[in-house]
Parts: structure tokens; sequence; C-alpha cells
């Protein structure tokens, strides 16, 4: 191969490979996916099952994998909204196995009001106090960051 113009974009192209995949990797384009934005509570819990259940795939839109939400429920570095945002799009599959895990995750986490975050999002009967619940991890996350 000659080296030139062709050679430095096929460099690029391959950096660019390796930094999405460590992103990947490490949950951060998972999570964001998670992040509430500007959406009202009940879309996104309505985009978070979707995520759960594949249904917001396309031919740009790669799914989100059951083992890289559980990466990011099981960080304890990641914010209290998004691993309860992690645990409602797992919920969604309606897997007795999933929902098993997001018990033992529940269990062991220590903040509170994650934990019954957790243990709603592992309950099919306690679906209609997840809104309320993630309205105040929220709350809850904006405050410790204004308080930094």
């Amino acid at each position: 191969m000659t080296s030139g113009p062709a050679e430095s974009t096929i460099a690029m192209i391959i950096e660019r490979i390796r930094d999405a995949s460590e992103c990947s990797a490490d949950g951060s384009v998972t999570a964001a996916a998670l992040v509430r934005g500007s959406r009202p509570t009940s879309q996104w819990i309505a985009h978070l099952r979707a995520i759960g259940v594949g249904a917001n795939v396309n031919h740009r839109r790669a799914p989100i994998e059951p083992a890289q939400l559980f990466r990011v429920l099981e960080d304890g570095g990641q914010p209290p909204p998004v691993r309860a945002a992690a645990a409602l799009a797992l919920a969604s599959r309606g897997e007795e196995d999933t929902r098993a895990r997001l018990r033992v995750a529940a269990e062991a986490t220590v903040a509170p009001k994650l934990r019954v975050a957790l243990e709603a999002a592992a309950d099919p009967a306690r679906d209609a106090e997840m809104q309320t619940l993630l309205e105040e991890l929220e709350e809850e996350e904006q405050e410790s960051a204004r308080a930094e």
C-alpha cells in the first residue's frame, strides 16, 4: 500500500471505529441512549420500553443488548436515573431471569430511592409508580449537581 491521502483516511477511519468500540464497551453510548433529555416522563418511559424490546432499532441504530443495559445498571458510577432507566428497559423484556437479576441488583444497592426504583422495575405490578420514582431520582440528581 502506498502512503498518502488514502492511507491517512484509512488510519482516521480505523481510529474512529476504535473510539466507537471503546465507548460502546464502557457503557457510555448505552447510558446516553437512556437519558431522559427533554422528553416528558411518560415519553421517556415509552422510549425505555422500546429500547428494552428492540423497537427503537432501524438501519442506523443497532439494538442495545441486555448485557449492555446490565453493564449500565450495575455501574455504580452511572447516575441513579440512568441506572433506573436501564432497569426499566431490561424489565420490559418480560423475562423472569432478567427480573431475578434486577432484584439482585436492587438488593445490592445502597441508595434507598434507587433501590426502590430497581425493585419496582423488577415487579410488573409496580409499573404505575415508576414515573414518580424516575422523577424523584432525577430531582435528587439535579439537587446533588447544584450542591457541587
